[in-house]
């Protein structure tokens, strides 16, 4: 996946980029605000990226990143705190009535407990789900200052 961004500062073989994402495209490279630092639109980010062509602070560059890995980060985001609540649940429930306590309690605190243990993965795979960024063109040199 490509984005446009602004080199915000570069050392030892990497830049800092100041990445501008409207609400609506994200900040792909058609869309007419995806630099407009002042505009209402913009939601500026900056990553770190590699940088093996050299882009100077100021250049508008274009950022590619690991599509599987933004994909794989969005399920673990977005999908497994579901799976692991709802797993909880279920699992508190069955544990509830088999002890003949009240369902409801139960399935909250086992819901808590999914959650929890999303946390966990989350905290002990920290490293491993930070996208790599690397810089592939340099649309323009040094436009100035940010």
């Amino acid at each position: 996946m490509r984005q446009r961004g602004v080199v915000v500062s570069r050392q030892n073989g990497s830049a800092r980029v100041r990445l501008v994402r409207c609400a609506g495209c994200k900040g792909e490279a058609d869309c007419p605000f995806a630099l407009d630092l002042a505009g209402e639109k913009a939601q500026p980010i900056e990553i770190d990226a590699a940088n093996p062509i050299g882009a100077e602070a100021g250049s508008i560059v274009q950022v590619e990143g690991d599509a599987g890995a933004i994909l794989t980060g969005a399920l673990i985001v977005y999908f497994l705190p579901l799976v692991l609540m709802l797993a909880g649940m279920g699992i508190a429930r069955l544990f509830a009535a088999a002890r003949g306590w009240g369902e409801v309690p139960s399935a909250l605190i086992g819901g808590g407990l999914g959650l929890l243990l999303w946390l966990g993965v989350i905290k002990v795979h920290d490293k491993r789900f930070q996208e790599d960024y690397r810089i592939v063109a340099i649309e323009r040199e040094c436009v100035g200052e940010l």
